[in-house]
């Protein structure tokens, strides 16, 4: 699949959201139903629709190789049918591998996916937040694959916004719908509830250390999480280097819009320095703008 690589001034002239779909495959990901897109990728790859996979499986993001399980469809999506964030992995480890010893904030850390690459990059120290506790067992059960790395790993089964507090997440736990603190879906069948904190206050209280590189995919709640870094975004010791996929459609369910994220961190003196559009959603590399 074809991205577009961009700035904002570009992907979205006029302050007006360009939607661009390159191909069939870009409309179909964002319109049909969850079953469906299930059997395509199947059929497309090739693959044996029976999961798990009975070995884990040797996988490159980024340039990196980790070892992971492959237990479901959205398994082999997010971790071996990469297509969509090839570059943004890329350009993702290729930072971390230009700092040394660097520490890398996961956010939204899914199966591990980013936090075992960064490892393999040279990352110092990796903190990765997900409060999913299926995300959470299959990124423990990854770490277990790869324990040379999972020493430098720190994975905290939390969600992180913008006031400390006890929230729904909605959840599937067949593991093929992304989780949100939303009902984004359909295809979410269950909710559990989960402990949120401010980044802020854990950073505050020396529980974890400043991060050099921070990587945020939360489906949409993008701005509850920026929001409680902002005495960090406003303070000498920001990262330097925020990595984020901008859920567009699904933002608004949570009362704000790519053009409030991006304002926002343009006044905490951030630029997008590379966008690549990839259908309704934005992956983007932000560094400080100096």
């Amino acid at each position: 699949m074809k991205q577009e690589i961009c700035g904002f001034n570009n992907c979205i002239p006029d302050r007006t959201i360009k939607y661009r779909f390159d191909s069939i495959f870009d409309i179909g990901r964002n319109i049909l139903p969850e079953p469906i897109k299930d059997f395509a990728r199947k059929r497309l790859n090739g693959v044996d629709p029976k999961y798990p996979l009975d070995n884990p499986q040797r996988i490159s993001v980024g340039g990196y190789e980790a070892n992971y399980w492959i237990k479901s469809s959205s398994d082999w999506y997010r971790l071996v049918d990469q297509k969509s964030e090839v570059e943004y992995a890329s350009e993702m480890m290729r930072t971390l591998g230009k700092i040394n010893k660097a520490v890398f904030f996961d956010i939204g850390a899914a199966q591990g996916k980013y936090s075992l690459a960064a490892v393999s990059a040279g990352a110092g120290e990796v903190v990765a937040f997900d409060p999913d506790p299926l995300s959470y067992t299959m990124f423990d059960a990854n770490l277990s694959l790869n324990p040379e790395m999972s020493k430098k790993v720190r994975l905290l089964p939390i969600g992180l916004g913008d006031q400390e507090n006890t929230f729904s997440l909605f959840t599937d736990k067949r593991g093929i719908n992304a989780p949100s603190m939303k009902y984004t879906n359909k295809g979410f069948l269950d909710v559990v509830q989960i402990k949120v904190y401010k980044l802020d206050d854990l950073i505050d209280s020396g529980l974890i250390p400043l991060p050099d590189v921070v990587k945020i995919d939360v489906e949409g709640a993008e701005m509850m999480v920026l929001r409680g870094m902002h005495m960090l975004l406003s303070s000498s010791n920001k990262p330097p280097h925020i990595f984020i996929e901008i859920h567009s459609k699904y933002l608004k369910q949570f009362g704000s819009n790519v053009f409030e994220l991006v304002r926002l961190l343009n006044n905490f003196g951030y630029r997008d320095m590379v966008t690549w559009q990839q259908g309704v959603n934005f992956l983007s590399h932000f560094v400080i703008n100096e």
